[in-house]
């Protein structure tokens, strides 16, 4: 079960981090900086999308509810720490 959540992590982080750091996703990026304020911080936002990633991957999994809560609460976090010691804005 470690090894599924740990597998499971890393994609999510991963998934996290083409979202909110890629060239891939620039564009959708700059286009919602003019629109909704909330969204344009949102998908900045590593912890935000990282939770949601989180718990869709979690709850992917279907093992249980409380795997895709701890799933979403970690990817938070792993992102918000290779934000802070990996990533310079």
């Amino acid at each position: 079960m470690i090894d599924y959540f740990v597998m499971t992590l890393i994609a999510a982080t991963g998934l996290t981090m083409i979202v909110v750091r890629s060239k891939l996703f620039e564009p959708l990026r700059l286009y919602l900086k003019d629109g909704n304020p909330t969204i344009s911080y949102a998908i900045n936002c590593s912890q935000c999308i990282g939770f949601w990633a989180g718990l869709l991957f979690g709850a992917a999994t279907f093992i249980s509810i409380y795997f895709a809560i701890a799933m979403a609460f970690s990817v938070s976090l792993t992102t918000m720490l290779a934000d802070k010691y990996y990533f310079t804005k």
